[in-house]
């Protein structure tokens, strides 16, 4: 990729992930826009409770909260690394596995708000 490809593509996933952070903090919910009162709203749902809405509705919140900070995480070591701050931009893609994580963890808190 040229350059500026690159640029526009770091440019793009920033907007992304910060447009998804932001927007998941100003969508309502029973939680009134805290993220952690989102996250313990879906782990209190209980398995025996079928189609859980407002439980699913915060692990949704907890998924797009995930993929905005694995976007921001993954455009800021593609900047690291254009700029040669290797060390920082390996930092950087090794702490993705955060947001995967936790993107691994809303799936299943969604499916146990659903189920």
């Amino acid at each position: 990729m040229t350059r500026s490809k690159v640029t526009s593509a770091i440019v793009r996933d920033l907007i992304i992930g910060l447009a998804l952070l932001v927007g998941i903090m100003l969508i309502p919910d029973q939680t009134h826009g805290s993220l952690m009162a989102s996250l313990q709203v879906a782990m209190n749902s209980k398995w025996a409770q079928i189609l859980d809405w407002p439980a699913a509705w915060c692990s949704v919140k907890v998924l797009l909260a995930a993929f905005g900070l694995f976007l921001v995480m993954e455009a800021a070591g593609t900047l690291f690394a254009q700029w040669r701050f290797n060390q920082l931009a390996s930092l950087l893609y090794l702490s993705v596995l955060l947001p995967c994580g936790l993107l691994a963890f809303g799936v299943f808190l969604l499916v146990k708000a659903l189920l």
